[in-house]
């Protein structure tokens, strides 16, 4: 028969027989399979790898003996590299990463590098990024790799939007007010970047607030 790198055809001459003859192949001496006609086909074969097959002819007067072939898988080559790298949805902090799909006659595997850091693996032909730096340029590469190793690398880049400033807080309020203490709270500013607030009192007391925090307290 024919074998590629992951498929196989094999056809056997058909046994002499005055009754109806059904066949039971065995690939490896694992999966079996019955047909009534002179061949079959498998598919998802592992590359470069050597497979037995036998096959038994059965008819109501029972079981011929086995007749018994080989096949070898064809090597894997390497992948074409990876096309149109390209960006989208791309914000302050965030991005997705396209590209077109290598060809390769055995399965393949992408190595996304991002400005020249850890590669990221993935079987799609997309990955998203997140906790990015705004206003930034970030380069890609995308590596197709399979069991016969690297193609050359798809390179592109992006640039993160910019942050605009961030809107005045409002509704600044104070409660939970002692003798000496007190709790000043406001609502966020808007901002599609990350804000941190300084809080100041008329005598100069001056607290910084991160995340998504939007109170602080003093006390005395």
């Amino acid at each position: 028969g024919a074998a590629t790198q992951t498929t196989a055809t094999v056809s056997w001459t058909a046994s002499t027989s005055d009754c109806d003859v059904e066949y039971t192949v065995t690939l490896n001496g694992g999966f079996e399979q019955t047909v009534s006609t002179t061949s079959v086909q498998y598919t998802g074969l592992t590359p470069e790898t050597t497979y037995e097959i036998r096959v038994v002819a059965t008819n109501a007067g029972g079981s011929a003996s086995p007749a018994i072939g080989s096949f070898a898988t064809s090597p894997c080559t390497l992948p074409s590299t990876p096309t149109a790298v390209t960006a989208s949805d791309v914000g302050t902090n965030t991005a997705t990463i396209t590209w077109g799909a290598s060809t390769s006659p055995c399965p393949v595997t992408y190595e996304v590098t991002l400005n020249g850091g850890l590669a990221q693996t993935t079987q799609e032909t997309t990955i998203s990024y997140s906790g990015l730096s705004s206003g930034t340029l970030y380069s890609i590469e995308v590596i197709a790799t399979n069991a016969a190793g690297d193609s050359a690398g798809a390179t592109g880049s992006f640039t993160t939007d910019s942050c605009d400033p961030p809107s005045v807080p409002t509704n600044v309020a104070a409660s939970g007010i002692g003798a000496t203490s007190a709790t000043i709270s406001w609502t966020a500013s808007t901002s599609a970047c990350p804000v941190t607030y300084t809080v100041t009192l008329n005598n100069g007391n001056e607290r910084t607030v991160t995340g998504t925090s939007t109170s602080v307290t003093y006390t005395n």
